[in-house]
């Protein structure tokens, strides 16, 4: 036992061999105590389940523009090593592994899409070059579906791959251009 100094109580150890006190102060102490009913258990967990579900849908959409942000600033940084190459070779490469990018993946785990038209490669029927004549070469993604429709690239069904296009003066969603 210990005895509190301010007021004399007498309080045990815990794991000592003496019995708790029995007396009626000791009682009268959780007198005044309430427990939490199962009823209300539930009712909580259910509001905290709503309010989680929610939330999720906002968190997925969060998810998806990250992924979008990142594969326009992937898509950014293989035109820059790409005009590099350029500028270093006064030609554009043939393919990604002249700059080492072959195995680069968009967020989707999908490899970027490269054709080199200016070197003779067949511009994607419809794509961004018949848009905007003259363009050197398409990059894109083919987004969250991991598929495109090629060789006519309808927008319907591309309407989410993320390209670059306009020369470089343009990076988002197909369907946005």
């Amino acid at each position: 036992m210990i005895r509190n100094p301010h007021n004399g109580a007498d309080f045990p150890i815990p794991g000592g061999n003496e019995p708790a006190p029995s007396s009626p102060g000791a009682k009268s102490l959780l007198a005044g105590v309430k427990a939490f009913t199962l009823i209300e258990l539930i009712v909580v967990v259910a509001i905290l389940s709503a309010l989680a579900m929610m939330a999720l849908p906002a968190g997925f959409n969060y998810i998806d523009k990250v992924k979008k942000a990142r594969c326009i600033g992937d898509l950014q940084t293989i035109s820059n090593e790409i005009q590099s190459f350029y500028i270093d070779k006064n030609r554009y490469p043939d393919s990604l592994a002249e700059i080492n990018r072959d195995t680069f993946n968009d967020p989707w785990g999908v490899p970027y899409q490269y054709t080199n038209i200016n070197g003779g490669g067949d511009p994607l029927l419809g794509s961004i070059d018949q848009l905007n004549p003259g363009n050197d070469y398409d990059l894109y993604s083919k987004g969250p579906d991991r598929q495109t429709n090629t060789p006519d690239y309808i927008i319907d069904s591309c309407e989410d791959d993320i390209v670059r296009a306009s020369d470089g003066s343009f990076f988002g969603y197909r369907g946005d251009f």
